[in-house]
C-alpha cells in the first residue's frame, strides 16, 4: 500500500519538480547513476525535493542493492554447485577406501617404508632388511620401497609422517629410539605428538655403548675429566649429542659435540678420519653389522655400555647405572635410556584406518618371526631375537611422558644445551 502511494505521489512530485523527477527516475534505471547513488538519503531540503521523493529514493536505492545481490548469488552458483559436488565425490572415495579390507587396499599398492637417516648406516641396514621381507606377510603383498630422510636427529622424518604422509597406510618410518621423546624434552622443531602416532612394533630391543678410537688417550670414563672428548652427531638434539651431554652432567666429564653429520654412518667414519673421538651412543647392534672388523681388531674401546641390562658379550665394559650413586642422578640415566627398550621404533601417521594398522602389526610381527629374515639377520650380524610389539611402545611412551616434573625439568635443561 506505501508503494502504491508512492507511485502516486511520484506523479504528482512530476507535475511539481519537473526535471528534479526525471532525474531521480533516471537514477534508479541508469546503472551509471545507480552506481553512484548514496546509501543514505540526502537533508530533505537539499535541493528543494519534497519528503516523499526521498522517500521513494530510498526504495530505489534498496531494491538496486538487493538486485546486486541477487545478480551475485547467480554468478557464483554454478561454482558452489561444483565444490559440493567435487566434496561428495571426495567423501565418497573415502569410504569406499575405507570399506575396503586390508587385502584389496593393499592389491597393486606401493608402501614407503620411511627411515630417519642416510644410506649405509645401522638403521638403514635393518629398515632395508625388513623391508625385504614385508610384502610377503602383508595383505595384498604391495611393493615396499625405503626411502631415507636424514636430518635434525630423526625429527625431520616424524615431521613428515605427522604431518605430510598420507593417512592411509602406504606410508611407515623407522626411527632412532630418543625422537618419540623429543616433544617431551621441548624440543620446538618437533611439531609432532608422539602418543598419536600408530605404532607398530620394532625388530629388537637396543643396547647402546659410548666408543671412542682407540687411539684417544682414555681407557676409563673418569680419565675424561682431565682430557676433553669430541663426540661426534648428526644433529645436536640426536641421540649422541644428547648422551653426551647427559653424561657430561651425570660424570663430570669433559665432552665436546661436534654436530652435522649426514647420519650415524658418518659419525663412524669421522671417528676414522681422526674428525671426532667417538660416539657416545653408538648401537651395539649397529657395530656388529656394519663394523664387525673394527670390534675383532680393537680399533675401538668401550666406555660406558646401556640399556634395559648389561650385554653379555661385553662383560668387562662398566654399566652405567653401576657407576652412578647419586640417587637423582641415577634416575636421570633411567628415564633417559628407557626409549632404547623402544629398539627401533616403526609407526605409522595418526588415523590410518585401525584394520589396516592391525594388519601392519601383524605383518611386522610374522617378518619378525620368519626364518628367512632371521637366517638373513644371523648373516648380517644384526641382534633381531628380541622384538618389540607396537603396544608395548605405545604403553612404554605413555609412562615416560608422565615422569615427575623434576626428571623432565632436568632432562629438558640438558637437552638444551648446545655444545
Amino acid at each position: 500500500m506505501l508503494i502504491d502511494s508512492s507511485l502516486l505521489l511520484l506523479r504528482h512530485n512530476r507535475r511539481r519538480v519537473g526535471k528534479g523527477a526525471t532525474r531521480f527516475s533516471a537514477c534508479c534505471h541508469s546503472p551509471r547513476r545507480r552506481a553512484q547513488t548514496p546509501l543514505t538519503p540526502t537533508p530533505i531540503r537539499a535541493r528543494g525535493h519534497g519528503a516523499l521523493f526521498y522517500l521513494r529514493r530510498g526504495l530505489c536505492v534498496w531494491t538496486a542493492r538487493i538486485a546486486r545481490r541477487r545478480r551475485a548469488l547467480t554468478r557464483f552458483r554454478p561454482t558452489l554447485r561444483n565444490a559440493s559436488l567435487s566434496a561428495a565425490v571426495l567423501l565418497l572415495a573415502t569410504y569406499a577406501a575405507n570399506a575396503q579390507s586390508p587385502a584389496e587396499f593393499y592389491t597393486d599398492k606401493q608402501v614407503s617404508f620411511v627411515v630417519a637417516s642416510s644410506p649405509g648406516g645401522g638403521f638403514d641396514t635393518f629398515t632395508r632388511l625388513i623391508a625385504r621381507h614385508l610384502p610377503k606377510h602383508l595383505p595384498g603383498h604391495p611393493a615396499v620401497v625405503v626411502q631415507n630422510m636424514p636430518g635434525a636427529g630423526g625429527v625431520r622424518a616424524a615431521n613428515f609422517l605427522y604431518s605430510v604422509a598420507p593417512r592411509d597406510g602406504t606410508t611407515i618410518a623407522l626411527f632412532q629410539n630418543t625422537v618419540p621423546l623429543e616433544p617431551l624434552y621441548g624440543n620446538k622443531q618437533a611439531t609432532f605428538e608422539a602418543t598419536r602416532f600408530e605404532w607398530l612394533g620394532s625388530p629388537s630391543e637396543e643396547f647402546a655403548v659410548f666408543a671412542i678410537w682407540h687411539t684417544v688417550p682414555v681407557s676409563k670414563i673418569e680419565d675424561a675429566k682431565n682430557y676433553e672428548l669430541v663426540v661426534g652427531a648428526p644433529g645436536t638434539n640426536s641421540s649422541p649429542a644428547f648422551f653426551g651431554r647427559l653424561f657430561r652432567s651425570v660424570f663430570d666429564i669433559r665432552i665436546r659435540i661436534l654436530a652435522g653429520y649426514p647420519g650415524a654412518a658418518e659419525v663412524l667414519l669421522g671417528m676414522e678420519r681422526r674428525e671426532n673421538d667417538g660416539n657416545s651412543s653408538a648401537y651395539w647392534s649397529s657395530l656388529k653389522a656394519i663394523r664387525p672388523d673394527w670390534i675383532a681388531e680393537k680399533k675401538v674401546k668401550f666406555l660406558l655400555q646401556y640399556g634395559a641390562h648389561p650385554i653379555g658379550a661385553l662383560e668387562d665394559v662398566p654399566y652405567a647405572l653401576d657407576l652412578i650413586k647419586d640417587p637423582f642422578k641415577r634416575e636421570l640415566m633411567e628415564v633417559a635410556s628407557a626409549p632404547l627398550a623402544l629398539g627401533r621404533p616403526i609407526a605409522a601417521p595418526p588415523a590410518v584406518p585401525g584394520d589396516r594398522v592391525a594388519a601392519l602389526r601383524k605383518a611386522l610381527a610374522e617378518t619378525f618371526a620368519d626364518a628367512d629374515y632371521l637366517s638373513e639377520c644371523a648373516a648380517l650380524r644384526l641382534d633381531c631375537d628380541e622384538p618389540v610389539a607396537g603396544e608395548a611402545i605405545a604403553n612404554g611412551l605413555g609412562r615416560a611422558y608422565k615422569a615427575s616434573p623434576e626428571v623432565v625439568r632436568e632432562l629438558r635443561r640438558i637437552y638444551r644445551r648446545a655444545g
